[in-house]
């Protein structure tokens, strides 16, 4: 992995973020096992995995769950809710830009 290689040359920052975008149109089994494969190397190699997603991407993860009777990924200790509010002490995670 990309990852990987740049850890190992000392060109890494520590932690990686992708957008929703990237599991555009990939079906719930796909979407589970990639972030199951990217908790799982993220602990490895001892950086951040960060991944801004729809909640339903989650949802589509949940019924391929139900449909094979397996667990695939449970991705609820990793959610972060999201605080966004309009007043004036509000902002995005509390900050304001």
């Amino acid at each position: 992995m990309l990852v990987e290689a740049a850890k190992k040359n000392d060109r890494f920052p520590g932690f990686l973020i992708h957008d929703s975008h990237i599991f555009d149109g990939v079906d719930g089994r796909q979407i589970g096992l990639a972030l199951k494969l990217a908790q799982s190397k993220s602990e490895q190699l001892g950086v951040q995995y960060i991944v801004a997603m729809n909640s339903d991407d989650l949802q589509k993860i949940k019924h391929e769950e139900e449909i094979s009777g397996e667990e695939i990924f449970d991705p609820t200790e990793f959610i972060m809710s999201t605080r966004l509010s309009d007043d004036a002490g509000g902002g995005l995670f509390g900050i304001r830009f």
